[in-house]
């Protein structure tokens, strides 16, 4: 099930798609104010990893936390892929 996005003052944040894997539940993260994949800097995904963990821990405990989330969610954030012309989306994990 897709959520619709929502705004804060008046700017789209993000869009999720909430599902279960595995039993647990798992918020995906595909859109942000910018388009289709959320614009997060680095060349290699493990740079993107760095940038999200240092710079977007507030994204992560806003979608993640209590009253939108709980301690038993986990959320991925779809990026950009790493090299061009890769189709699958890589994602960065966090709970």
């Amino acid at each position: 099930m897709t959520s619709p996005s929502f705004s804060v003052n008046g700017q789209t944040v993000v869009m999720t798609t909430e599902m279960h894997s595995a039993g647990e539940p798992l918020r995906i993260i595909e859109q942000g104010a910018r388009g289709c994949h959320v614009d997060i800097d680095g060349h290699t995904l493990l740079d993107k990893r760095r940038y999200v963990s240092e710079r977007l821990d507030a994204l992560r405990k806003f979608l993640m936390w209590e009253p939108r989330g709980h301690h038993d969610m986990y959320g991925a954030l779809l990026v950009t892929p790493d090299h061009p012309g890769d189709r699958r989306p890589p994602a960065v994990f966090s709970s």
